[in-house]
């Protein structure tokens, strides 16, 4: 038995089960008027909110990701020119996320939050 949409003047608006051949015309759960069908193909124009890219979580925690490999490469480049010699490159990002777990466990929540804490 499929489920159709029903809505009111009165601002209702649920959904009931009926045969394929139901009223378009029902009582309103909550006034008693007469409710209407909803058309199945009916244009949403509601849509979803979108959250600001800054509060976003998954892209603060992938720009702190990013910050902690650049500085992991940095450093990595920086004993590279001390010893003259190229050296075996380490496993950057398993080094990254290593660190950023520890910082989380910490309370850190940004890198904004890090550089706070390290200033004294």
């Amino acid at each position: 038995m499929p489920t159709y949409t029903y809505s009111c003047g009165c601002g209702w608006r649920g959904d009931r089960r009926a045969g394929y051949d139901a009223a378009t015309i029902v009582p309103c759960f909550s006034c008693g008027l007469p409710a209407t069908k909803e058309d199945v193909y009916r244009p949403n124009f509601g849509g979803f909110a979108s959250t600001p890219r800054d509060q976003r979580t998954y892209w603060q925690e992938f720009k702190d990701f990013t910050e902690a490999g650049a500085e992991l490469e940095y450093q990595h480049s920086r004993l590279e020119e001390e010893a003259g010699t190229p050296l075996p490159t380490p496993p950057l990002a398993q080094i990254a996320k290593t660190q950023a777990r520890e910082l989380i466990a910490k309370g850190v929540k940004s890198s904004e939050d890090w550089k706070e804490r390290t200033k004294h």
